[in-house]
């Protein structure tokens, strides 16, 4: 249905809506929790994107997002707005790889007030959680496994900042693996 220049469009118990001067999308979900969503774009395979702007819930207590590049499907988030009346919020930077390597939460006029940041391998896989700069707070190690022509990477061990070391063993049938 159309109304007042809004398209609404039911699907279950989800109301999707988009406007049709400025083709913002919004989606409602039963817990009034609304999802805005930037207008969809092609990104020249015909696929189309549209990337989340906001999440509000019933309140208008909402979460804004802001990324480095104007075009859907292009660019990465880089800051989460907070809707904490003091300004607060995350800043996201990333590697050279586009794998998020800190999110900051900062106070309103910048100053930094916690960090974590990430570390990676060569192939992209998480290797450890740092807050504040300090000794790894989680750290991971991975196995490589091929079973037939099942082949994949799994976390082996999970390390806390005590040296608590927690390992995870895998088991095969018909291609498939399970974590035990």
């Amino acid at each position: 249905t159309t109304t007042g220049g809004v398209d609404s469009y039911p699907y279950g118990s989800i109301l999707i809506t988009r406007n049709q001067t400025t083709g913002l999308f919004t989606m409602t979900r039963p817990n009034n929790l609304t999802y805005g969503f930037s207008s969809a774009v092609y990104n020249g395979t015909n696929t189309k994107y549209a990337r989340l702007t906001y999440i509000k819930d019933a309140s208008n207590n909402q979460f804004t997002f802001t990324y480095d590049h104007a075009k859907p499907g292009q660019g990465k988030l880089t800051r989460v707005d907070s809707p904490a009346s003091d300004g607060r919020y995350i800043q996201l930077t990333y590697t050279g790889a586009n794998l998020i390597s800190s999110a900051t939460l900062k106070l309103a006029n910048g100053t930094a007030i916690d960090k974590v940041g990430y570390t990676y391998n060569t192939s992209g896989r998480l290797l450890t959680v740092k807050r504040n700069d300090q000794t790894p707070q989680i750290a991971y190690t991975y196995t490589d496994l091929i079973s037939g022509s099942f082949h994949g990477y799994y976390i082996a061990t999970i390390s806390d900042k005590n040296a608590n070391v927690y390992t995870n063993n895998y088991y095969y049938s018909y291609n498939e693996a399970w974590i035990l």
